[in-house]
């Protein structure tokens, strides 16, 4: 399921973790599930925006 994350949160996201999404799974082992929940609920806060399909 696709996200678009506003611009802001993208630019503060690169701030602290100027590193891939992948390595940070990596290094905290988090699966891209527990990645995707985190989304929904970003989305649920109205943080992110589903990218229309």
């Amino acid at each position: 399921m696709p996200f678009q994350i506003s611009s802001s949160i993208q630019s503060i996201s690169r701030y602290f973790m100027p590193v891939s999404r992948r390595d940070v799974s990596i290094e905290v082992g988090v699966s891209d599930v527990t990645v995707g929940h985190y989304l929904e609920c970003l989305a649920d806060m109205g943080l992110v925006q589903k990218a229309a399909e």
